[in-house]
């Protein structure tokens, strides 16, 4: 079996390209063979650094030019703009016949599109007659910005696909509102566990308690919530009792306000580490990770943070409540509600013991459902059935 795994971006930090690597990864212990189709460029490509991640492990891969179907929100709706996205389906189109070589001379049986940023992946399918599956790991509107420039169009493509796969329930409640239900199933993704899973690690060891917040720095990412939680929390006289972590990038502009008010509101026991790549060494500093994201289509860091054995604060909305099973693996604060979260955090500093167990719990039972291996497996399982093996 040999698949073709067609990605948006070619970001080595995108949790998208991180999530299709390690699907490639482990679908070539299983003895499938891979390759994966780069776009050369494009507004959601990214830095480029994605290749890097790719000869790393040795994977094969071909750069394609190909054009997303996905605008921001605040995209013009007028003529001009619908005839310049009508070219670039056409463009697409043309695109798609260099794929098509690409995947007759390889021989590959199927293809997986990584996200429904890119869809020329299934015109070369259609066109060399093969299956494509197809994966939907975000929300879009809710929590990018974004959105499809034709939505008919795209789930008119997406129906077609012999499996379309959620990465969470929260994302197939909200598409199967628009695509079949008979091509939609629910696989959650899956992480390397060798790189984050510290089974014997012990937290709230220290009386200072240590808070970190990975992530991608943004109004939908909620971190201005999250900083004026710890303005409301120090006001109150806790200033000495925590200290919290922020690794992470956002906008200029975005990045400069959470440091005005910072400064202005005298919170010195927040730090804002930038961009980080040692990961699993931040969260590995802290006892409790944060997610304040507003609506997570399924939550990466969560799962990391769990399999380092922190316990995690999240809001209590879409991917981040799944993952928290309502609560009975982390604590959940009211989602956009800064006052929330210095509730919980007190709660945090006052329960220790009792949320040293529960992060326990949650640790075990990530370390058991959401790795790459089982996502990979239970993906090789629907490939096997799309192809009559």
């Amino acid at each position: 079996m040999k698949v073709a795994l067609i990605a948006s971006d070619n970001n080595a930090s995108s949790g998208a390209f991180l999530s299709m690597t390690n699907l490639a990864i482990q679908l070539n212990q299983l003895h499938v063979k891979t390759i994966v189709i780069i776009p050369k460029e494009g507004p959601y490509v990214g830095p480029g650094d994605g290749v890097n991640l790719l000869r790393k492990h040795k994977i094969k891969y071909y750069v394609v030019p190909s054009i997303s179907g996905v605008v921001s929100c605040d995209f013009p709706r007028n003529i001009l703009a619908t005839l310049g996205q009508i070219k670039y389906i056409l463009r697409n189109k043309i695109y798609a016949r260099g794929l098509a070589g690409i995947l007759k001379k390889e021989h590959v049986d199927l293809v997986h599109i990584n996200t429904v940023y890119s869809y020329f992946g299934a015109y070369a399918a259609r066109k060399v007659n093969i299956p494509y599956v197809w994966h939907i790991r975000e929300f879009l509107e809710e929590d990018q910005g974004n959105e499809f420039y034709f939505p008919k169009y795209m789930y008119k493509l997406m129906n077609r696909a012999d499996l379309v796969i959620a990465i969470s329930r929260s994302i197939y409640k909200k598409y199967n509102k628009s695509l079949h239900k008979n091509v939609m199933k629910v696989i959650y993704n899956g992480i390397d566990i060798d790189q984050f899973y510290k089974p014997e690690r012990q937290i709230f060891e220290d009386s200072i308690l240590k808070l970190c917040y990975v992530g991608g720095l943004s109004e939908l990412k909620g971190t201005d919530d999250l900083i004026e939680a710890c303005r409301l929390l120090n006001q109150e006289g806790y200033q000495d009792a925590y200290r919290l972590m922020i690794a992470g990038r956002g906008g200029e502009e975005y990045e400069e306000a959470l440091r005005e008010k910072l400064k202005a509101n005298h919170i010195e026991n927040v730090e804002l580490l930038g961009f980080r790549s040692d990961v699993p060494d931040v969260m590995a500093q802290a006892d409790v990770s944060i997610v304040t994201s507003r609506c997570e289509a399924f939550g990466r860091v969560t799962v990391e943070a769990m399999l380092t054995g922190n316990l995690v604060l999240g809001a209590d909305s879409a991917g981040t409540k799944e993952l928290l099973k309502d609560g009975k693996f982390g604590v959940l604060y009211q989602c956009g509600n800064p006052e929330s979260i210095k509730q919980k955090m007190l709660y945090i500093l006052n329960h220790k013991e009792e949320l040293r167990e529960i992060a326990k719990t949650a640790r075990d039972f990530m370390a058991e459902h959401m790795t790459a291996k089982k996502n990979a497996e239970n993906i090789y399982r629907e490939y096997q059935r799309i192809l009559g093996e």
